[in-house]
């Protein structure tokens, strides 16, 4: 909630598209009596972040202003270290994209998903990378979050 009031990524008479029930849940606890316009209809995370064809065509015919999404710090780590290790050129995510989970990694997000009595299946992109840093943190304790705050301060650079 504070990350998404900090930065202001909400704002009054939005259109908000949430792509699963656990995004729509943490969203509405974020924005609470704000007044924005809900729409839900599932989609695959992979699709939205890749802003496929049919993805583009629904937020131009709905005038989608957000797009809640289930990205969370483990995602967002794997896809950083996938562009480091393959020397990539950088990601520039669409600005409409929120990953709401984003200071949460994908055990205290299924954590939060028990608690609000619903599902949350993590992405499977970048499985190995993902499997590699599980393993870095058990010996390395914090070793997300701290490519995270890398990861962030770069793209503040622009690199």
């Amino acid at each position: 909630r504070k990350y998404v009031r900090m930065n202001r990524l909400i704002q009054r008479n939005d259109i908000i598209w949430t792509t699963d029930a656990f995004a729509a849940k943490i969203t509405k606890g974020i924005v609470q009596d704000m007044p924005v316009k809900w729409l839900k209809n599932k989609e695959k995370v992979r699709n939205i972040m890749e802003m496929t064809k049919k993805v583009k065509e629904y937020i131009k015919k709905n005038r989608i202003q957000k797009i809640c999404v289930n990205w969370t710090a483990d995602d967002e780590v794997a896809t950083f270290m996938k562009r480091a290790l393959e020397n990539g050129p950088p990601q520039k995510r669409d600005k409409k994209i929120l990953p709401i989970l984003l200071k949460i990694t994908d055990p205290e997000a299924e954590i939060l998903a028990r608690y609000h009595k619903v599902s949350f299946k993590p992405n499977v992109a970048n499985r190995e990378i993902k499997n590699m840093l599980n393993r870095m943190e058990v010996r390395y304790p914090e070793t997300k979050f701290s490519l995270l705050k890398s990861a962030e301060k770069i793209k503040e650079l622009g690199l």
